[in-house]
């Protein structure tokens, strides 16, 4: 997608992205922490609090948490995401060209932690920022299907975890089967990148409701890695505190005693050959 330059004499871009009809300009800014959008944007737009969640900033630093507002349907160059957090702050004290007589009026700040969400590249010369979405990018890492052989929850081993299964056949959605059970369930599926966590997000759907599925919540945020043929995947399934956003995915891929972690370990299967 083209960025746009401030001025001759100013070395920083302006990205035109979109949020459901609505269009915001947004200074890229690789030294911001987060993504932030400017009060004003808020009221002028009419963008929606993220679920009424406060959080610190992603960096994990002790900062004083900050207003999110959810960016839905967010539209980057090509890739549309479906909800991202962003921060409201006035922007008028780190970012003087956004006042004053030769000021650019922008919205907000498009920062480090979205763009590393987007693996975003930019090309100075052109200007020019190229994304992809992150679907696209650990979809090659994970498609197929994968056998779960062994598990822990609080620390100790899970029974008849091995029963499980994981099939990747769709973009932002997955099969969960439980050979023992019967249960074929299809989840939602999404990515995100919160920090030094890569998480996958699995999602019940109106005709999983009443699936047996072995986590109680209506959605589950996991910590994953992806290493060959073998995937782990943690999730909690008692959340610290479900109004901070970042409380919801395991610090790490361990399972400790009273912790509320649970870990599966997965190996993936080999493709079966093609029936002529």
């Amino acid at each position: 997608m083209p960025l746009t330059r401030i001025g001759e004499r100013d070395s920083r871009f302006t990205a035109d992205v979109s949020v459901g009809k609505n269009s915001l300009r947004l200074l890229v800014d690789t030294g911001a922490a987060a993504t932030f959008v400017r009060p004003d944007t808020v009221q002028r737009q009419d963008l929606k609090a993220f679920a009424g969640r406060r959080i610190a900033t992603f960096t994990g630093a002790d900062d004083p948490p900050y207003r999110l507002v959810a960016l839905a349907d967010l539209r980057v160059g090509k890739v549309v995401l479906p909800a991202i957090p962003a921060e409201v702050r006035d922007l008028a004290g780190p970012h003087p060209a956004t006042d004053g007589k030769d000021a650019v009026r922008i919205d907000g700040i498009l920062g480090h932690d979205l763009l590393t969400h987007l693996s975003a590249v930019i090309d100075y010369e052109k200007p020019a920022l190229y994304v992809i979405s992150p679907t696209d990018r650990e979809w090659p890492k994970l498609q197929g299907e994968w056998t779960c052989v062994g598990g822990a929850r609080d620390g100790k081993p899970l029974a008849d975890a091995d029963r499980w299964r994981f099939h990747f056949d769709g973009k932002r959605q997955t099969h969960l089967v439980d050979a023992g059970a019967g249960t074929d369930a299809l989840l939602g599926l999404d990515f995100l990148s919160l920090g030094r966590h890569r998480v996958m997000t699995v999602e019940r759907g109106k005709a999983t409701k009443a699936a047996r599925l072995p986590f109680e919540q209506e959605a589950i945020w996991m910590q994953y890695v992806v290493r060959g043929d073998t995937l782990t995947v943690a999730f909690l399934l008692r959340p610290k505190d479900t109004a901070v956003l970042t409380d919801r995915i395991p610090a790490t891929l361990e399972s400790k005693a009273d912790s509320g972690v649970v870990v599966l370990t997965f190996a993936r299967q080999p493709k079966q050959p093609e029936k002529k």
